[in-house]
């Protein structure tokens, strides 16, 4: 069965099925029976348990797709976002970096609480009369308008930027921040990976490609493309045509911290997304934002495209 057809379905059937208790995501990818991801294309869907995948399969809904699924038992998904504490500070990447890059850590505050997330990349507005310069990140790292990014920590001397647009959309977690001094920023330089200055839209045959991403938590990673078309449950929300990668045996792609992170697909080194969710689990998976959706959403480009 081809992918259009297998979207036409999920669309069809993925309500229902993540309405099932314990169910928290559905999405295309291939069987695990290929081995190497060159299986044939299935139905991912995503359990906390397996009581959760008994339940559903116990459903006469599933006898009525035409398509094979297949049933991954891991954590429910969380954002990756790291509340500061005062004792997670530690073994993480706090470097002041002048100029700014991609893949860094930002620091915010409003007036209960603070939070660090990871610097994306750099963009423009494709609206006209508008030449600033801007910071990408998710929308729950910047997530008000008029709040202060910091870089690395908290403090006047620190701030490098303002949060300009902060609007939610099903299918993206992100936002932007006007930067303060656009001549004291690498544009489309990301730490530890070089300059990325195209981007990629994924289709089925970027399933079971490398992903790599530079995160202020767990730095630069690598992972499997695991998931396009996904439907996920984070933190309570949907987030729709989402893809998903499965982290390297005995690792992980992102944690706390890793929010906004740059995805790119290693064997083109282009960004294909904004990195927002995992579940925390060595081996298990994280979960980004398609670029185009993001850039199509803030009606945005790479800063020099």
């Amino acid at each position: 069965m081809g992918y259009e057809e297998m979207k036409a379905l999920q669309e069809k059937y993925e309500k229902e099925i993540l309405s099932s208790g314990g169910i928290h995501g559905i999405g295309i990818g291939r069987r695990k029976n290929g081995g190497d991801g060159g299986g044939e294309l299935a139905f991912l869907i995503y359990a906390e348990s397996q009581s959760a995948v008994d339940t559903l399969r116990g459903k006469n809904l599933l006898s009525d797709i035409p398509a094979p699924c297949e049933y991954i038992v891991e954590p429910p998904f969380k954002t990756d976002i790291l509340y500061v504490d005062g004792d997670n500070l530690v073994s993480q990447d706090q470097g002041r970096y002048r100029p700014l890059m991609g893949g860094i850590q930002i620091y915010l505050r409003n007036g209960s609480s603070s939070w660090m997330g990871t610097l994306g990349t750099f963009v423009k507005s494709q609206a006209a009369g508008d030449n600033n310069l801007y910071m990408l990140s998710n929308l729950h790292v910047l997530e008000t308008v008029g709040l202060a990014v910091s870089q690395p920590l908290f403090g006047r001397e620190n701030i490098v930027g303002m949060v300009s647009k902060a609007t939610d959309f099903i299918d993206t977690d992100a936002a932007l921040a006007i930067v303060n001094a656009p001549d004291d920023v690498a544009v489309n330089v990301i730490e530890e990976i070089g300059r990325v200055s195209q981007t990629t839209a994924l289709t089925s045959a970027d399933l079971g490609q490398r992903m790599i991403k530079r995160g202020r938590t767990t730095g630069l990673t690598e992972g499997t493309l695991e998931t396009i078309n996904g439907t996920f449950k984070v933190d309570g929300v949907y987030r729709y045509d989402c893809a998903c990668v499965r982290a390297d045996a005995g690792t992980l792609f992102s944690d706390r911290g890793d929010s906004g992170s740059p995805v790119i697909l290693k064997g083109n080194g282009r960004l294909a997304g904004l990195h927002f969710a995992g579940n925390q689990k060595l081996g298990g998976t994280s979960i980004f934002c398609k670029i185009d959706n993001v850039f199509r959403n803030l009606n945005v480009k790479l800063a020099d495209t």
